[in-house]
């Protein structure tokens, strides 16, 4: 998978079982603290989390990438806490 521009903006999804909620990444946009947020979101197992980096606009919205795995998702802004 190609590097990231973290510079850009960043949605955190994190939840326990089959629910999780959306909020906007305010720390520092580097592989390595976003790697940390997501470990402190995990909660040692007990919940998940994965980090959305935005890419570009679609007809349908906005279009986040996946940071650990690549994968492309629409989020609309009423999606963020």
């Amino acid at each position: 998978m190609k590097k990231m521009d973290l510079n850009k903006d960043i949605i955190i999804l994190s939840g326990e079982g089959e629910t999780g909620a959306y909020e906007r990444y305010e720390g520092e946009k580097t592989e390595k603290a976003i790697k940390a947020k997501l470990e402190e979101e995990r909660c040692s197992g007990d919940r998940w989390a994965r980090a959305f980096v935005y890419s570009y606009d679609s007809e349908m919205g906005p279009v986040y990438v996946d940071f650990e795995t690549g994968e492309q998702r629409h989020i609309s802004e009423s999606e963020i806490e």
